[in-house]
């Protein structure tokens, strides 16, 4: 079954307090991006979200699927909690292995929690 652009623009909308969402249509589906970087494809009704080594961190228990026959498993997180769909997610280098900066995000307001997640450059997904 083909998205509707109608859900594809709810999920947008869902997602909007992360950036600029925007879509494009791919393979009869569409493919979503945050201020232009692909990060989720609406396929079959269904909103999946690309895994990376910082949401199985933050989301370890978030129910996974597959957007289409052969495709790599993707979160499929809860489309309707407009809060769980919203996270930062930051790349940074350390200077002299300093991590104080993870308590003082986590000190922020509106900052539910903070995650500092080690990453070689090796993707296995």
């Amino acid at each position: 079954m083909a998205s509707s652009l109608s859900y594809v623009e709810f999920v947008m909308e869902q997602m909007s307090g992360a950036g600029t969402i925007t879509c494009r249509r791919m393979f009869g589906e569409y493919g979503l991006y945050c201020d232009g970087k692909y990060f989720a494809c609406v396929c079959g009704g269904r909103l999946l979200v690309k895994i990376t080594p910082a949401g199985e961190a933050l989301l370890p228990e978030c129910p996974k699927g597959i957007p289409y026959e052969g495709g790599g498993e993707m979160f499929l997180p809860d489309v309707e909690n407009r809060e769980g769909l919203v996270e930062l997610n930051l790349d940074v280098r350390l200077r002299d292995g300093d991590t104080g900066f993870v308590n003082a995000l986590a000190g922020l307001e509106g900052v539910r929690s903070a995650v500092l997640v080690s990453y070689n450059g090796d993707y296995l997904g």
